[in-house]
């Protein structure tokens, strides 16, 4: 996102438009990152549980877990910015209120 959003060096972001526009080969990922990977898909549900279970009602009584997919953001003239998928929100009545990200550690 800090290379999209051009934050990096100029190099990288040069290496991520080749990737992203040119369509060159993007770096392989490597063992490690596959395993973190996999570890935080594994425990997705977990993340998931506890959520549900411990945090809403504690903090947020009343409110209810809702799985999301892409969500447009827009600026205060209506127009389509970015788009953002978080893993979830928690809702009061029909509004969104807190989106939700969930990460899982890693050993």
């Amino acid at each position: 996102m800090q290379k999209a959003a051009g934050l990096d060096t100029r190099a990288s972001q040069r290496e991520y438009f080749d990737i992203v526009i040119g369509g060159k080969d993007a770096t392989p990922v490597t063992d490690i990152q596959q395993n973190a990977m996999d570890v935080g898909l594994k425990n997705e549900i977990n993340a998931i549980a506890t959520v549900v279970s411990k945090i809403v009602p504690f903090f947020y009584p009343g409110y209810t877990f809702y799985e999301e997919g892409a969500d447009m953001v827009k600026n205060e003239h209506s127009k389509e910015i970015a788009v953002v998928s978080p893993d979830g929100s928690l809702r009061c009545g029909s509004k969104k209120n807190i989106s939700l990200e969930k990460e899982c550690p890693f050993p």
